[in-house]
């Protein structure tokens, strides 16, 4: 190994030494500082709480009721101007939610890096599990909307839609109801609109596969997998397919349809009994 290796090497070494050994210490006024391994008072004791270094470089300290931080050094990293900080050691426990104001920003406490600006109405509670393709992500409002964002302070789904109870309604694996100024649409699991937000309710149909029932203004329809609208939101009521085709009800009247909305059978039958008859006719045909 060359000299100036071993001179970075030993540089490496001392100075992680040096973070490790650092350890708050609360004087005979309550006050907060940091010493090092003999006691020496390296950060004096003008804080009013502190967070341990931990072997970072970086970390929070309190001053007159705003949480700011602080290096190794006690130099000021970042301005005494939040309100309130949480560890997300649930993701990271370098990973921190912080207030400023009355909006929530995402920090990096290991490079004291503002991952985000402070535009958010809500902490940041991270979960893997809620859309698996996008990783890590949690679920941020602003503006009145919602949106989902990940650990790097990125908005994977932009905050565009209805904050509601449950802005992401998982409708199956693959799929996630949304809203948009009170019209539900579908997204899949990286965030791409399958569906508009256009209709007033949309299900998983019981009778057709991969496809959804929608229903606008009182109206019933059938959209499939790919978001396509095969059957309009005419008709009076939901309809279920038995194989090809269904009964419907337009305007009073009951008809038969097949699978691409085409009228089989004319709306002509004022009791769906009627309609039924005909509809054992095709399948007997």
């Amino acid at each position: 190994m060359n000299m100036p290796t071993l001179i970075s090497l030993l540089f490496l070494f001392t100075s992680v030494s040096t973070q490790a050994q650092l350890e708050s210490l609360k004087n005979s006024t309550g006050k907060f500082g940091f010493t090092n391994e003999i006691g020496d008072w390296i950060i004096q004791p003008i804080y009013d709480e502190v967070i341990e270094f931990d072997e970072l470089p970086y970390t929070f300290a309190k001053l007159k009721d705003k949480w700011g931080i602080i290096d190794q050094k006690g130099h000021t990293v970042h301005p005494f101007e939040y309100s309130k900080i949480n560890n997300l050691d649930y993701v990271d426990s370098q990973l921190y939610s912080v207030r400023k104001d009355k909006h929530y920003g995402l920090v990096n406490l290991t490079e004291a890096k503002l991952l985000t600006n402070f535009e958010y109405d809500n902490s940041f509670y991270f979960d893997d599990g809620l859309f698996y393709q996008l990783g890590v992500v949690a679920i941020v409002y602003k503006n009145n909307k919602a949106g989902l964002i990940n650990t790097k302070g990125i908005e994977v789904i932009p905050c565009i839609y209805d904050k509601g109870e449950s802005p992401f309604t998982n409708l199956e694996d693959y799929f996630y109801l949304v809203r948009q100024n009170g019209k539900v649409g579908l997204i899949d699991t990286v965030g791409r609109q399958i569906i508009p937000c256009r209709y007033d309710n949309i299900a998983i149909s019981n009778s057709v596969d991969s496809a959804y029932d929608v229903r606008k203004k009182g109206k019933y329809g059938l959209c499939d997998s790919q978001g396509n609208e095969v059957i309009s939101p005419i008709y009076d009521k939901p309809f279920y397919f038995e194989g090809e085709y269904a009964i419907a009800r337009l305007k009073g009247k009951f008809g038969i349809i097949n699978l691409k909305g085409e009228t089989i059978k004319p709306f002509a039958y004022s009791k769906e009994s009627e309609a039924f008859e005909e509809l054992i006719k095709l399948f007997e045909n």
